[in-house]
C-alpha cells in the first residue's frame, strides 16, 4: 500500500470515528439538556481556577508546559459543550458560519472572564497567554465540529484540523510559558 493511500485510510478511520462519536454524543445529550452540561463544565473550569494550581514537573519546561496546555482540552470541552446547543439537522449540528462565530465569542468571553476570576484567586495570575490557548482550542474544535459531519463534512479537513490544531495549542502553551518570563514586567501575559 503507498504512503498516500494508507493516509487515506487513516483519514478515513478518523473520521468515521470522530463521526460516530459526535452522532453519539448528539443521541446521548438532548439540545433541552445541553445548556446544562455547559453550565456544568463552566463551573468545573471556574472550580479549577479557583484553587492553586498543581505543581507538574516543579519548574522544569515540560511541566510548564503541560500546565499551560492544559487550559486547550478545558475550553475544547466548553466549546463541544455550548456546540451541542446548537439546532440540529439531519443528525448533526447546524454548523453555519454565524452560528460557529457566536460560539467562538461565548467561549472567548468566558476565557476572558476566568482569567479575570483568576485575579482575584490567591495562588493564581490572569494571563493573556492562556487567553490565546483558549481561543486556539476553541477554533479548533469549531471547524472539527464543522468538518466532522453534517452537510460540511470533509475528511481531509478534519484531519488537518486536527493536527494543525494540536500543534497550534502546543505553540500557545509554549508561549504561555516561556514569553512571560521574557518581559517579566508585562504581568499580565
Amino acid at each position: 500500500m503507498s504512503a498516500s493511500a494508507a493516509a487515506a485510510v487513516s483519514d478515513s478511520r478518523l473520521a468515521r470515528v470522530l463521526g460516530w462519536c459526535g452522532h453519539v454524543l448528539q443521541r446521548c445529550v438532548p439540545r433541552a439538556l445541553a445548556p446544562l452540561c455547559v453550565l456544568a463544565w463552566g463551573g468545573v473550569i471556574w472550580l479549577a481556577s479557583s484553587i492553586q494550581p498543581p505543581t507538574i514537573g516543579q519548574g522544569d519546561a515540560t511541566g510548564a508546559i503541560l500546565s499551560n496546555f492544559l487550559h486547550a482540552p478545558e475550553f475544547g470541552v466548553l466549546t463541544l459543550c455550548v456546540c451541542l446547543c446548537l439546532p440540529r439537522k439531519d443528525g448533526w449540528a447546524r454548523t453555519d458560519a454565524w452560528r460557529l462565530q457566536a460560539i467562538f465569542v461565548v467561549v472567548f468571553v468566558y476565557a476572558i472572564v476566568d482569567e479575570a476570576h483568576q485575579g482575584f484567586t490567591p495562588h493564581r495570575d490572569p494571563s493573556v497567554c492562556d487567553v490565546l490557548t483558549d481561543a486556539t482550542a476553541a477554533t479548533c474544535v469549531l471547524l472539527a465540529v464543522r468538518f466532522g459531519g453534517g452537510e460540511h463534512a470533509n475528511v481531509r479537513n478534519l484531519s488537518r484540523t486536527i493536527a494543525y490544531g494540536l500543534l497550534a495549542c502546543l505553540a500557545c502553551a509554549c508561549i504561555a510559558s516561556f514569553v512571560p518570563e521574557l518581559v517579566p514586567q508585562w504581568e499580565w501575559l
